[in-house]
């Protein structure tokens, strides 16, 4: 058993929450991590700009106010576009 920190609102709030490890795919790679985690965290663990990217969750695109809602889940696909200025 594990417990899940949140920090919302300047509170500090923590549950119990059962983990296990689950294989996504991002940009065509495998990636292992443990469950639950939202979109938003793996993403952030992986130091996307989350403001200059463009995510895709099996198929459909996720706007970044609901990143954080998205759950991932075993063998879920997600495709990260990065957004780039030029010339």
């Amino acid at each position: 058993m594990n417990y899940l920190y949140l920090k919302i609102a300047g509170m500090n709030i923590s549950c119990k929450t059962e983990s296990k490890k689950i294989s996504v795919e991002i940009n065509g790679e495998s990636f292992n991590c443990v469950s639950p985690i939202s979109l938003y965290s793996l993403l952030e663990y992986l130091d996307f700009n989350i403001s200059t990217v463009i995510i895709e969750h099996n198929a459909t695109i996720i706007s970044h106010e609901n990143l954080y809602f998205v759950e991932l889940k075993n063998n879920d696909k997600v495709e990260v576009v990065t957004i780039v200025g030029g010339g």
